[in-house]
């Protein structure tokens, strides 16, 4: 008959604890042994494939040497540092990268014309969208919009010639005859300003630059310079300078050209005359004098110079000059030679000043014939660029030509680069 299980359990108190100990323990011995030995029939490979498939992947194998391991680890360092950026390159490219051959550079190139430099950074064609679209705003069409942004430059203009306004309530008293009231004195002596007032806010000038999409007097001026007076027709009757080539302190012998100039012999049948010269601490001296235009002399006239012109044949049948170039070469080197000729010791670099010519002409809006319309309205015709300017030009000190980086002043045919 079978003991119920409270009696065997009743009776467990009267077995030994240590009987039951030892039970335990045979146990234990038993299957421990059994367990390692199941384990030990295991292929290393099958456990790590459990632990981790990825590593068992035939694309990535286990490295079985230490080269193979550090080729891994230089081609993950590699990859990572494609993946992540370079904090400290943007702090480095100021300072690291390569320069172009019209970039400025603060520090470098300029220190106190950083605002000047500023101004000069913009893109006139969006800046001119940008004064279309407030003429459309307020309904003006195309015509009379031109006509307003004339009165706009010419106006500013005046307001820097006449900042004093005592000056204007002057000229204006002179018509009082006792018959005008103070207050219409007042307004005709201030009505230009008010129109001025309403032009700017039309608009959207500002007075300072605030960013490249900033429309301010000085950009107006660069983009539209035939509408300032700088001493060119129809404004002005024109006028003429001299530039004197030697009071350019030459330190450099000019380069000796023996050959007729055959423009001069095309024109008067035979070779200039020989300059008259003196002697200064061994090197020959010329005492040349050259008349040219007055606007030369003038910033301004730098927007009007052409970014090409329409080649024509020479005058003289021997001759291999490139009409193209050699127009363009007299124009900026006679034009740099009036500005900065005698100004040899001030602080602007001289590739900066070239840097700066490129750009007004780059940031003027006239199209390269109505550029070349302005030059022969100003007596600054083919034939005399080819001739009198050219001989001119011919005659610049060598240390000053010398200087002229050319590649700066290389625009497309026939493209205005804005």
């Amino acid at each position: 008959m079978a003991t119920p299980l409270k009696d065997i359990s009743g009776s467990c108190g009267q077995l030994s604890c240590l009987t039951f100990h030892l039970i335990a323990l045979v146990i234990a011995t038993v299957l421990i042994p059994c367990e390692t030995r199941i384990i030990s029939n295991v292929d290393e490979n099958d456990i790590v494939s459990s632990i981790s498939p990825e590593l068992t992947s035939t694309s990535s194998p286990l490295p079985t040497s230490p080269s193979d391991s550090g080729a891994e680890l230089t081609s993950n360092a590699t990859t990572l540092k494609k993946e992540i950026p370079d904090l400290y390159e943007p702090y480095m490219k100021g300072m690291t990268s390569q320069l172009g051959d019209f970039d400025l550079e603060f520090a470098l190139d300029y220190y106190s014309e950083k605002t000047l430099i500023k101004e000069y950074k913009f893109d006139s064609i969006n800046l001119v969208k940008k004064l279309a679209d407030s003429a459309m705003a307020h309904n003006t069409p195309p015509n009379s919009f031109l006509e307003e942004i004339q009165d706009l430059i010419s106006l500013q203009n005046r307001s820097r010639i006449e900042p004093d306004e005592s000056t204007t309530r002057d000229e204006v008293s002179q018509l009082n005859t006792g018959l005008l009231s103070e207050s219409y004195l007042k307004r005709m002596a201030e009505g230009w300003k008010n129109e001025l007032k309403r032009l700017e806010k039309k608009y959207n000038v500002s007075s300072e630059c605030t960013g490249p999409d900033s429309i301010t007097p000085t950009r107006l001026a660069l983009m539209f310079p035939h509408y300032l007076n700088f001493g060119q027709r129809p404004f002005a009757v024109g006028s003429k300078i001299n530039l004197r080539m030697n009071d350019y302190h030459t330190t450099t012998p000019a380069p000796i050209d023996n050959s007729c100039d055959p423009d001069y012999y095309d024109t008067y049948g035979r070779c200039p005359p020989a300059p008259r010269s003196t002697v200064s601490r061994g090197f020959v001296v010329v005492d040349e004098t050259y008349e040219v235009p007055a606007i030369f002399k003038r910033a301004e006239f730098g927007g009007m110079i052409p970014l090409s012109w329409t080649s024509t044949p020479s005058l003289h049948p021997t001759s291999t000059r490139s009409t193209l170039s050699q127009v363009t070469k007299s124009l900026i080197g006679l034009h740099l030679f009036a500005l900065y000729g005698s100004e040899q010791n001030d602080v602007i670099p001289f590739r900066t000043k070239c840097v700066l010519l490129r750009m007004r002409m780059q940031r003027c809006m006239l199209s390269n014939k109505r550029r070349i319309r302005f030059l022969d309205n100003n007596d600054i015709t083919p034939s005399s660029l080819a001739s009198s300017f050219q001989r001119a030009y011919d005659k610049l000190p060598y240390d000053f030509t010398s200087k002229i980086n050319w590649k700066i002043f290389e625009f497309g045919e026939n493209s205005i680069s804005h």
